[in-house]
């Protein structure tokens, strides 16, 4: 029996949708728990002809690197911290959280057409869901093609550094770009021929619909030239699709039979039998398409696509589809979507720990309280802005909370980066420690002669972060009590303390059995 791959549709933001296929059980396509439910592969000895024997030699070689792949990234999981093998676990999850959400989509869609369940909410209609499922799919196929080409042009020349001491890590990204790019074509393609089949199928069944009501309607004709009549002499623009359905179900009755043990003569003879059938018949007996769409009342009251147009689509609507449907690591790829989306829609403005709006289209004036000059405002507001402005001064109580404040803020909106004032060698540390977890990006120090700005790289990992005030003492024995008070599991998140042996996470407090006092957290 072939597994069926569902898709949900997601609008995130005005016209962006986030689509996320899985297979149905929750297991991604392709993975190592997918491979061992399934049932046991042929090996290539057992093709009945060349061509056979050398597609069942293909399958058997890519499902022992994808064995040898899925151990790797087990052993990179798994390796301790701050070896090699953990650092290229950080750069690998950092290149995977860069990934667009469609490629993505493309990869988790098996690469030959098989039973695709299409979930979107009520308020959507099915025809429009289709219609962009098919340009999806099309300039998918289209760019993904092209990077592959691109991608294979560039390995030819760092193909020598594989035969030198040199590290290889060039060389090993741009395979993983090659394998990621002609996955995501064949799903984009799969896609396609299923979009194809379910035409060829619709039209056959309109044209099955047109001879019943002609036969209960005897001596009415269609016009020769309209559409109904070319349809039923199936003239040459619809005879191809009309036989591709045809071709598409003895295929798949083929390798139904074959799957269950059939023989080759039985093969003919099913053959033979469904070619014979009449139109209404065969209408009759149709296999379920490859292609099927469902509207989802649930998924319509959790996402609200009405509310899309003007916000995105939060973390709270996010957790709860992904708890609904039982999906793993969703809440990352929304954020990813959710960064593309409004990135596309909204200026990068860079907020700062200050308080006043700042960016590209208004002048930063720090926590002077002045209002940002790219908000038109009336005159009379401008007057008691300006006379606030002089009249009153503000404080910063703590440059560690209201930067992690920011910082919350700014991915909150789907920013990519955010902009840190004034700095601090605590600030700087508790980063670090952030990054080296990889809650965020890069950041970089600017030095200005001043306070000192920090430009922070999000990355979309970040669902809370805080300070802690005021710094409550922790003994080594309390910092179990700390993790369930603060952190939402004990294997989800981090508790950043300074101690006397410098600042660090509550992990390595403990390790160290050393306690001192919490500055914040984040998850």
């Amino acid at each position: 029996m072939e597994a069926t791959t569902r898709a949900l549709v997601l609008p995130v933001f005005r016209r962006y949708w986030l689509w996320h296929a899985w297979q149905e059980g929750g297991a991604a396509v392709g993975s190592a728990a997918s491979a061992a439910a399934a049932a046991p592969a042929r090996h290539w000895r057992e093709g009945i002809n060349l061509e056979e024997k050398a597609m069942l030699l293909g399958q058997q070689a890519s499902r022992w690197v994808q064995r040898r792949l899925w151990t790797e990234w087990r052993k990179l999981e798994t390796a301790p911290e701050g070896s090699m093998r953990n650092r290229g676990y950080r750069m690998a999850q950092s290149v995977l959280s860069r990934e667009d959400p469609t490629e993505t989509f493309f990869k988790n869609v098996p690469s030959k057409p098989a039973p695709l369940e299409v979930i979107y909410p009520t308020a959507f209609k099915e025809r429009l869901v289709r219609r962009q499922l098919r340009h999806v799919a099309h300039s998918g196929r289209q760019r993904h093609t092209t990077r592959l080409l691109w991608w294979t042009l560039a390995m030819v020349p760092q193909l020598p550094l594989m035969m030198t001491p040199l590290p290889n890590i060039t060389v090993y990204y741009t395979g993983y770009r090659i394998y990621s790019h002609w996955r995501a074509a064949q799903g984009a393609r799969a896609i396609e021929q299923s979009l194809e089949q379910l035409n060829s199928k619709q039209l056959r069944d309109l044209r099955v619909q047109l001879l019943v009501w002609q036969e209960h309607h005897p001596g009415f004709q269609f016009h020769p030239k309209e559409w109904p009549a070319k349809l039923i002499r199936k003239e040459h623009r619809y005879l191809d699709m009309l036989q591709s359905i045809t071709h598409v179900e003895r295929l798949r009755e083929l390798r139904r039979l074959r799957d269950s043990g059939g023989e080759l003569v039985g093969w003919r003879k099913a053959a033979e039998a469904a070619s014979e059938r009449n139109a209404a018949a065969a209408a009759a007996q149709d296999p379920v398409p490859l292609l099927t769409f469902t509207p989802s009342t649930e998924l319509n009251e959790l996402v609200r696509p009405a509310d899309r147009l003007h916000t995105p689509l939060g973390d709270e609507a996010a957790l709860a589809v992904a708890k609904h449907w039982e999906l793993e690591r969703f809440l990352e790829l929304v954020a990813r979507a959710r960064r593309r989306a409004v990135g596309s829609f909204f200026p990068s403005e860079l907020t700062s720990a200050g308080g006043g709006g700042g960016g590209r289209h208004g002048r930063h004036n720090g926590g002077s309280g002045r209002v940002n000059a790219a908000t038109p405002l009336p005159r009379g507001i401008w007057r008691r802005c300006e006379t606030a402005r002089v009249s009153s001064t503000m404080t910063r109580v703590s440059v560690l909370a209201d930067a992690l404040k920011t910082m919350y803020n700014a991915e909150k909106r789907g920013k990519k980066q955010v902009l840190l004032r004034p700095s601090s060698k605590v600030l700087i540390k508790f980063l670090s420690l952030m990054m080296k977890h990889g809650y965020i990006g890069e950041f970089e120090f600017v030095d200005n002669h001043r306070s000192g700005k920090i430009v922070v790289e999000l990355n979309g990992r970040l669902n809370k972060c805080g300070a802690i005030s005021p710094r409550f003492d922790i003994a080594a024995k309390d910092i179990e009590a700390w993790v369930g008070r603060l952190l939402p599991s004990r294997q989800f998140g981090h508790i950043i303390l300074t101690t006397s042996q410098g600042i660090m996470d509550h992990e390595e407090a403990r390790r160290k059995k050393v306690g001192g006092k919490v500055l914040g957290f984040f998850y």
